[in-house]
């Protein structure tokens, strides 16, 4: 019986952009379960899919990709969202809205996504998939759960029914 492959979500809305950064994704030891070009497909299947890691390409500044960061964080809490960006300005809102990393998008050189994803899977094999890094956020197995959020604060989570 082989390990399962940690999972991983490509979104970015150039179909040759999305085969490259899968290629990089089955070469860093991912399984690719989908590639979608739009928002709403991207929810969708972080929704209805367990994911470990998802590839987002945001060319966006505005509130649309940033809002997308933490819903796609809400829909998959423990996923690894990278995000892949020409603006570096992206970069601390990105992560305070629980990207794992910010990678500057160089056109067709991928390198630095493909080292970040390196990282990622390493961190999954260590332990599971990872939190986001720019994130202190960190899940007590306790009942009912209790989160210790980035300023040492702790809060309970009420249990689901």
């Amino acid at each position: 019986m082989t390990a399962a492959l940690p999972r991983a979500l490509v979104w970015d809305d150039e179909p040759a952009t999305s085969r490259a950064i899968a290629a990089i994704l089955r070469r860093s030891g991912f399984e690719v379960i989908a590639t979608v070009v739009s928002p709403a497909d991207a929810l969708l299947t972080a929704e209805l899919s367990a994911l470990d890691v998802v590839v987002v390409d945001l060319a966006l500044t505005g509130d649309l990709g940033l809002g997308m960061i933490g819903a796609l964080r809400a829909a998959q809490p423990r996923c690894a969202i990278v995000v892949l960006s020409p603006f570096e300005a992206l970069r601390p809102a990105a992560m305070a809205a629980g990207a794992y990393d910010v990678v500057a998008d160089a056109g067709e050189d991928l390198r630095a996504l493909e080292q970040c994803l390196l990282r990622v899977a390493a961190d999954w094999v260590d332990g599971g998939p990872p939190a986001a890094e720019g994130s202190q956020e960190t899940l007590v197995a306790d009942t009912p759960p209790v989160v210790a959020t980035a300023a040492g604060k702790r809060r309970t989570k009420a249990p689901s029914s």
